[in-house]
C-alpha cells in the first residue's frame, strides 16, 4: 500500500493521545480502506492529511469511549 510510510505519523498521534499501537493499527487500516484503494487518492495523502485524519479519528474514539 502506498500509505505504509505515513503510518509513523498516524501512530504518533494515537500514542500521544493514550491509545495503544494495536488501536492505532486497526484505525489506520480502517482509514486506508476508506480511501477505496484508489491509487490517485492514496498518493494525494501526505503527512499533514494523515495527521489531520488521525486527530479526527482520536477525537471520535474519545467521544464514544
Amino acid at each position: 500500500m502506498a500509505l505504509e510510510y505515513l503510518y509513523t505519523h498516524w501512530k504518533s498521534i494515537f500514542l500521544a493521545s493514550g491509545f495503544t499501537d494495536d488501536v492505532a493499527q486497526e484505525e489506520y487500516q480502517t482509514w486506508c480502506e476508506g480511501l477505496g484503494g484508489d491509487l490517485d487518492n492514496e498518493f494525494q495523502q501526505n503527512e499533514f492529511s494523515v495527521r489531520s485524519a488521525a486527530k479526527e479519528a482520536v477525537n471520535e474514539l474519545k467521544e464514544y469511549s
